[in-house]
């Protein structure tokens, strides 16, 4: 039988590892722990993404070789980029590519934001893409890739 001092070692043990799966589950979205990936690929076919434009060094360019190769893309952009360069994702759509959020400013604690505070991030990119573009943005991809049942909570209720 193990003493009160003898079990705590085991238990802290067990309770880092389900920490460590919880946070591999939340940094790895192909995982579709709390969310499940959209992917409307054909067979044999490649979807490509682009994060945290628009960036008007970058993504003309991107856009060029896209055109040069006739192929589509789904660019996620940062609603405070959206706001800077409105000209560029209207430039995207009429180029037939698609949009999607990727919150307003790409916080870096993105992951660990109450859900009020993550919800707003959300919501305000997606917003702001929506009134550049005039159409409603059904696609998002969380920063980094992180996401948890905060996230997973927020997105089920809007896309």
């Amino acid at each position: 039988m193990l003493r009160g001092s003898d079990a705590l070692l085991p238990a802290l043990i067990l309770i880092s590892l389900v920490y460590i799966l919880l946070f591999f589950f939340s940094m790895n979205l192909n995982c579709n722990f709390y969310l499940k990936a959209k992917n409307n690929a054909k067979k044999g076919c490649v979807l490509l993404g682009f994060d945290d434009g628009p960036a008007p060094e970058m993504t003309l360019k991107i856009l060029d070789i896209l055109d040069q190769y006739h192929a589509q893309a789904v660019f996620f952009l940062i609603g405070e980029n959206a706001i800077k360069y409105p000209d560029i994702v209207r430039e995207i759509i009429n180029r037939g590519h698609l949009v999607g959020g990727h919150t307003l400013h790409h916080p870096t604690n993105f992951g660990t934001l109450d859900l009020v505070r993550a919800e707003e991030e959300i919501m305000q990119g997606i917003y702001v893409i929506e009134e550049i573009i005039n159409q409603k943005v059904t696609l998002f991809r969380p920063p980094f890739g992180v996401t948890n049942p905060v996230i997973a909570t927020i997105i089920k209720k809007i896309i």
